[in-house]
């Protein structure tokens, strides 16, 4: 299964959407969406950007992120955190802050973006 594939695939299981439901949104028919998604065929460029259009926004935005992350860089893991470890992640950072924010040291500390 292409890389694609197996991003799209892992985010429609996690979405709970049907592929009858989305063959109404997208046109396709249920059967080549079903055969997509377990990885029997593949589509075309154009009709895969076609049926990931069809997407709420914010499926789209996770397929993009996930797509381009590359591994071991951490803007890119905090990018593609579930909601629950972006608040868990903040909630550490605003721990860390609290402990250091009183060092002398951290005035001098520069953080590249």
């Amino acid at each position: 299964m292409s890389r694609h594939q197996e991003i799209f695939v892992e985010l429609f299981k996690a979405s709970g959407y049907t592929a009858k439901q989305v063959g109404g949104w997208s046109g396709l028919h249920e059967s080549t969406l079903s055969r997509f998604i377990n990885g029997k065929s593949d589509m075309k460029a154009g009709d895969f950007f076609d049926l990931l259009a069809c997407f709420p926004e914010e499926f789209q935005e996770q397929f993009w992120i996930r797509f381009r992350h590359v591994k071991g860089d951490w803007r890119n893991l905090i990018m593609t955190a579930s909601p629950k470890d972006f608040e868990e992640i903040c909630r550490l950072m605003g721990d860390w802050w609290a402990i250091h924010s009183n060092s002398t040291d951290l005035g001098k500390t520069k953080v590249a973006l």
